[in-house]
């Protein structure tokens, strides 16, 4: 192919596309801006006494400067859509939802227990993740590792007592059992778990063993280049595990 003529204006390289990861679900919250191609560009996080929820819109703004990125660069929105708190799941699903909505781009919806699962870099590792459910219950999800794509779920996110999951995990024939935990109510499980598991229970340390929005950016990244397909933002909804006090009251009304 002939290249063109000197004089004639030189086309500008496509801009890559870009993936934004928001986590409102627990009370520790982050977003973070990777490339298409799974390059993580930047992430910021917070934990405070105030609702991670007031900080949300105001940490996007400030991840994505109007000045330095083109939100139209913006292709995917990968956001938690549960367990968590009730507020932080449909405050972040929202937010998600509108920005999908208004920059045209997908929006991905991921489970809250397999995205910090996806935060230990150990293919083949089997990771239990555990998360304070309030009540005298836990959150809870087991999955195995991959090289490359999403974890293997090998018991399906569930709220329960740590005397359930423990009577799982004990006849569980999965060679290696990694303890991923976030929050005082799980916690305080740990000294149960190690006697009862013995050496089976490896726990993770920080920072890889609580929530992150890098790991949802590039698990949109992945998704939004393989070519799958995103979730409609009006029926996107929260994924509790249990129904709310709210719902309980008003099971019609409520989000």
């Amino acid at each position: 192919m002939m290249p063109p003529p000197e004089n004639q204006p030189q086309p500008e390289p496509e801009e890559e596309g870009l993936i934004v990861g928001l986590d409102a679900a627990t009370p520790v919250g982050s977003v973070a801006l990777a490339t298409a191609d799974g390059r993580l560009l930047a992430t910021t996080r917070w934990e405070g006494r105030a609702p991670v929820s007031k900080r949300l819109l105001a940490e996007v703004a400030r991840l994505l400067d109007p000045g330095e990125i083109d939100t139209g660069r913006i292709k995917a929105i990968a956001v938690t859509h549960g367990p968590g708190t009730f507020t932080g799941l449909r405050v972040g699903l929202a937010v998600a939802k509108t920005l999908a909505h208004g920059w045209g781009a997908a929006l991905y919806g991921y489970s809250t227990l397999e995205i910090m699962a996806r935060r230990w870099p150990v293919a083949g590792a089997v990771v239990c993740v555990l998360l304070d459910a309030r009540r005298g219950e836990l959150y809870s999800g087991v999955y195995r590792l991959r090289e490359a794509g999403r974890p293997e779920l090998l018991r399906e996110d569930r709220v329960e007592p740590a005397e359930a999951l423990l009577a799982d995990l004990e006849r569980a024939p999965w060679p290696e059992i990694y303890f991923s935990f976030c929050g005082a109510g799980a916690a305080s499980t740990r000294e149960r778990f190690d006697q009862r598991l013995g050496a089976r229970a490896r726990w993770i340390s920080p920072p890889w063993n609580g929530p992150g929005a890098e790991a949802l950016a590039l698990a949109g990244a992945a998704d939004w280049t393989a070519g799958v397909a995103g979730i409609d933002p009006l029926g996107a909804r929260p994924v509790y595990l249990r129904a709310s006090d709210a719902e309980k009251r008003h099971p019609i009304t409520a989000f």
